[in-house]
């Protein structure tokens, strides 16, 4: 997509071309990740996507590998933006989503959050901003997370437009599967 600068992009789906970007027209180094997680419950559903958001905020694994081949610089995985204040947008507000977003306040961030079963009373007794479109969430978002079922209403909704509403070096997890 033209434009789009993420900082990474995680997918469980079980085939690359199911995820909707072509890495090499982005405008940064993106990491793709992939990992099926068939009927894993939502607690390590949730657990695993934090996992991945802190990595690449911070680029553990990155550090990790260079200080396992000799080599430590500690400027270059200093820096980061850290997530303490920032948003988490939550697209899919079930198990996974609820988990999501209790683990989100424990790292003092704002959460925006859409899905069509959510509720104005809901989330404000989640404490968390309703948005009324996907798109609305992602334009939000520091970090944005997708954990929704595919079916006939949610089939296509993450796309070009998401992508483009994102900020530049947004993170972006998927644990969505893509099929039942």
């Amino acid at each position: 997509f033209t434009g789009v600068s993420l900082a990474s992009l995680l997918s469980d789906s079980e085939r690359p071309s199911s995820v909707p970007v072509d890495a090499n027209a982005l405008a940064v180094s993106v990491t793709m990740w992939e990992y099926p997680l068939a009927d894993a419950d939502a607690v390590a559903v949730a657990e695993l996507a934090w996992g991945h958001i802190l990595n690449a905020d911070r680029r553990i694994a990155d550090a990790a590998a260079e200080i396992r081949s000799g080599k430590w610089r500690k400027k270059e995985y200093s820096i980061a933006s850290g997530i303490k204040g920032r948003t988490l947008g939550v697209i899919g507000c079930g198990a996974i989503g609820l988990e999501m977003i209790r683990r989100a306040k424990a790292f003092d961030m704002h959460v925006c959050a859409f899905d069509p079963m959510l509720t104005e009373a809901r989330a404000a007794d989640l404490g968390i901003r309703r948005c009324d479109s996907a798109v609305e969430a992602a334009s939000l978002s520091h970090v944005l997370t997708v954990h929704i079922a595919l079916n006939k209403s949610t089939r296509g909704i993450i796309g070009e437009a998401i992508f483009d509403a994102l900020r530049p070096g947004a993170i972006f997890v998927n644990t969505s599967r893509g099929r039942s």
